[in-house]
């Protein structure tokens, strides 16, 4: 995918340090961190390495798998994502909000995907709906600021997970 990418003129960077000596001065409004913080090595340190790139009221995005979810319980250590030897680290919503915020960003709340699929059926819906309550869905996504000013208004068509459908 670098190669690729490269090929079409898209600067790639492969470690946020080649970005920094490319461009000392390279902020950012957004990071997108998506099913990336499991596979990092010292995600708190990469953290903290990120909000130095932020601008002022620039956010984070980080989605990763639930281990709190209703099928890691279910299948407890035969789930998938805990023999991927790939992951190095696992989140559940408190341990993910906590690495957030005790790595300098304000506002780590967890924001919901109001994804609808078409093809399911109502029972499948109903389901959904019902894990997304009781905080069993497979993913978990937070959004942080690097700035105490937080505004609440939706970002992207994310919501608030105290959002009610």
């Amino acid at each position: 995918a670098r190669m690729e990418a490269r090929r079409s003129g898209i600067a790639v960077f492969g470690t946020l340090e080649e970005l920094i000596r490319s461009n000392p001065q390279a902020r950012f409004d957004m990071i997108t961190l998506w099913d990336v913080i499991e596979h990092l090595r010292a995600p708190w340190r990469d953290l903290r390495s990120l909000k130095k790139v932020l601008k002022p009221g620039g956010r984070l995005l980080v989605s990763t798998m639930n281990t709190r979810s209703l099928r890691a319980r279910l299948e407890g250590p035969k789930w998938e994502n805990y023999s991927n030897p790939t992951h190095t680290f696992f989140f559940n919503r408190h341990s993910l909000a906590s690495m957030i915020s005790r790595s300098g960003f304000f506002a780590a709340e967890e924001w919901v995907l109001p994804i609808q699929y078409p093809q399911h059926g109502l029972l499948r819906r109903l389901i959904h709906r019902f894990l997304m309550a009781a905080s069993l869905n497979s993913e978990i996504v937070f959004l942080g600021t690097n700035d105490s000013t937080f505004d609440e208004k939706p970002v992207f068509g994310f919501l608030p997970h105290n959002h009610r459908f």
